[in-house]
């Protein structure tokens, strides 16, 4: 219930942010879809593999948690993918902002 509660009330906050800012959506969207994107792959592997990982679903999981998946030696690929969503919202937002300041100056 606690989870459902936070979970909501993030995306009560970002929904917020997205129409009170208009490009701040460029900030929130891409690393939140790479996180709902790998909590489904994990979500489907997990009920998929049942009470033991076979090499086959290990592969599938990594393939579904790419790009982080690379570097999942060094640290967790959710926290990759979340980053280089962040990183890829930042650019876009950068981008923008760049655009829109040429255009109007």
């Amino acid at each position: 219930m606690l989870f459902n509660f936070v979970f909501g009330a993030l995306v009560g906050v970002a929904l917020y942010v997205c129409l009170r800012f208009a490009r701040a959506w460029l900030l929130i969207v891409p690393p939140a879809a790479f996180l709902l994107k790998d909590i489904i792959a994990l979500t489907i592997a997990v009920l998929f593999t049942g009470a033991e990982i076979t090499p086959t679903a290990a592969r599938y999981s990594y393939l579904a948690l790419l790009p982080g998946s690379v570097l999942h030696k060094i640290g967790d690929p959710m926290l990759f993918n979340v980053l280089f969503g962040a990183l890829l919202g930042l650019i876009f937002y950068l981008y923008f902002a760049r655009r829109r300041f040429a255009v109007s100056g």
